[in-house]
């Protein structure tokens, strides 16, 4: 008897799709930045607003390569998990945390630009861009975590072991 092939729940097609398409715009955000970091000077002043102290420090660069790691691992697990994959599953997870690690050193630069910039940039934003991006991804932590979700990856796991 032919097995039914079992299909992801609307709530993993989003969340992964959401993966894909975030993971894919920062990651060439990331690339975009770095190559207009190199003509700084002939691009009519773009990154005038960023501070020299920050962009000498070796935990910006860290930070910005782990970042695009981050990203990469975004787009191919988000892939993954649509097709109900469980090591996609992980390795988002392990990407999160990872991500989460990463987000405190990211504050930790932006509170040191904003020290040196603060008329230049409103606090506010800041903080409500921080809020954002830290209550989504804690929600697809969350989700990606719920029992029901992890059942719908294991249920995968065993009918392709069969």
């Amino acid at each position: 008897m032919k097995e039914r092939r079992r299909r992801a729940s609307k709530g993993i097609i989003i969340y992964s799709i959401l993966l894909i398409i975030f993971g894919s715009l920062n990651f060439i955000s990331i690339i975009a930045s770095l190559v207009l970091l190199n003509f700084q000077d002939s691009v009519m002043g773009i990154f005038s607003f960023m501070p020299q102290s920050t962009l000498n420090s070796s935990l910006f660069w860290v930070s910005t390569i782990v970042s695009m790691f981050i990203m990469l691992c975004w787009v191919v697990s988000g892939a993954g998990m649509l097709s109900l994959k469980e090591w996609a599953r992980q390795a988002f997870l392990a990407s999160m945390g990872i991500y989460f690690l990463n987000s405190f050193f990211n504050i930790i630069l932006n509170v040191f630009m904003v020290q040196e910039f603060s008329n230049q940039l409103p606090v506010a934003y800041l903080v409500i861009g921080i809020v954002f991006v830290l209550s989504l991804s804690v929600s697809m932590v969350y989700f990606f975590t719920h029992p029901k979700v992890v059942f719908q990856f294991q249920q995968r796991t065993k009918a392709t072991l069969r």
